[in-house]
């Protein structure tokens, strides 16, 4: 069974549609109650919380998981999360109980400068793998790789190790593709996993399989640090090319790949993610509007969570 992830709030983040949100948040979220809490500073996107942290501090807090043994999900926040978001109001209660949340997203540093909780940097999915990588190579850290088509992690796991000398690769498996696993198959992954008694697990089921799909299992694999990557996998072993540093710095990596593959995205991001980020604009005018005319004094967006 769950440990007990307990949101406290001026207003009920789950229970509510994120647009109705317009005081700031102020959470304490714990697994083995308040005397181990510590303090986490988050910006308040549609009611998402997303740690305003910078990206030597997360690899930092990652190895701090990793040390603790105890199993913690890290989500990476993009404009698509805030539009499941606004539609399943349960993935908002599911992205706020994970252990830290990373901005994947230039939109979000913008936004979240107009909510008036600035964003430190940009961490994406492949940051966050090539990081973790990176670390586990040095300290001697076990990695799992899963999800993708056939063979696509088991060949990033051979571009990781090449690229990071020691690192060690625990395994790696490709799970049907089509819908919820079945019992048995679920059942399969958790003894394939667990088996190789990894430190840090990366899936790559896409959103929000991938993060509901840990969400469940978080306990029952035990694995320190638990991530869901999306298409990272492609992107490590080339398959998928990676936009240019000069669009990502700007916010363009959407468009470069609308275009590698426009059916299948177009009407991700011309459609959804456009309608997505204009609520998270509204909101953000909303929520600053607000703050500066309601705030009362010492409430701020401060997350309380497992210290470890």
């Amino acid at each position: 069974m769950k440990e007990a992830r307990v949101a406290i709030c001026e207003a009920d983040v789950a229970a509510r549609t994120a647009t109705e949100l317009t005081t700031p948040v102020a959470l304490d979220l714990w697994r083995d109650g308040p005397s181990t809490r510590s303090r986490r500073d988050c910006a308040d996107i549609m009611g998402v919380l997303i740690d305003r942290t910078p990206r030597d501090s997360v690899i930092a807090q990652v190895e701090r998981f990793v040390q603790s043994g105890r199993p913690n999900q890290i989500v990476t926040v993009n404009v698509d999360f805030l539009n499941i978001a606004h539609k399943d109001r349960s993935f908002v209660s599911l992205l706020n109980a994970a252990a830290l949340a990373v901005p994947d997203g230039m939109p979000l540093l913008w936004v979240s400068r107009l909510v008036g909780q600035r964003l430190p940097q940009r961490i994406t999915g492949t940051d966050l793998l090539t990081d973790c990588a990176a670390l586990a190579a040095r300290a001697g850290y076990r990695i799992f790789l899963l999800g993708a088509a056939p063979g696509v992690a088991e060949a990033a796991g051979r571009v990781l190790e090449a690229r990071y000398p020691g690192l060690q690769i625990a395994g790696s498996y490709a799970p049907p593709e089509q819908g919820d696993f079945t019992v048995e198959e679920n059942a399969r992954i958790l003894d394939l996993v667990r088996a190789t008694q990894p430190d840090m697990l990366f899936v790559a089921l896409g959103t929000p399989k991938q993060e509901r799909w840990i969400y469940e299992n978080l306990e029952a694999l035990g694995v320190p640090l638990c991530v869901g990557i999306g298409g990272v996998f492609n992107f490590i072993t080339g398959r998928v090319p990676r936009a240019p540093q000069a669009m990502q710095r700007f916010g363009l990596e959407w468009l470069f790949r609308l275009l590698l593959e426009p059916r299948r995205l177009w009407r991700r991001y011309l459609v959804d993610d456009t309608r997505a980020l204009y609520r998270a604009v509204h909101y953000a005018v909303r929520r600053r509007a607000t703050r500066t005319h309601e705030t009362p004094a010492g409430v701020g967006s401060v997350v309380s969570s497992p210290d470890v």
